[in-house]
């Protein structure tokens, strides 16, 4: 390179320092309201009551009765490990829709802030 074309690259350098030193723009980008950052808590984890052991399938068994007490508690066991699963199933929708819901509304509020 000739010191004839380091001269425009030189004068282009200087005239880029002088002409950033001069304003000082900064751009803040606008954050998001505190309320949309965050979604709901996740639910906990329920701690399912053990099944019953079955007793073993005797004559005795069945003529004693412990077979068909031993169906009526498993049901009712059943009955509530289904309703607590049930419990921690909605837990997560309602956690899933609250999340949903913040971002929309990110999505709502940014479009507002961009127009």
């Amino acid at each position: 390179m000739t010191k004839l074309a380091k001269l425009p690259l030189a004068a282009t350098i200087l005239c880029a320092m002088g002409l950033t030193a001069c304003g000082e723009v900064r751009t803040r980008l606008p954050v998001p309201p505190a309320e949309l950052a965050e979604c709901a808590d996740e639910p906990e984890v329920p701690e399912l009551p053990a099944r019953p052991d079955a007793p073993p399938m005797t004559d005795e068994s069945w003529q004693s009765g412990a077979i068909l007490d031993w169906l009526t508690l498993s049901t009712q066991v059943q009955r509530k490990r289904d309703e607590l699963t049930l419990t921690y199933i909605l837990g997560w929708r309602s956690v899933w829709g609250d999340c949903k819901a913040d971002v929309a509304g990110v999505k709502a509020w940014r479009e507002t802030v961009a127009h």
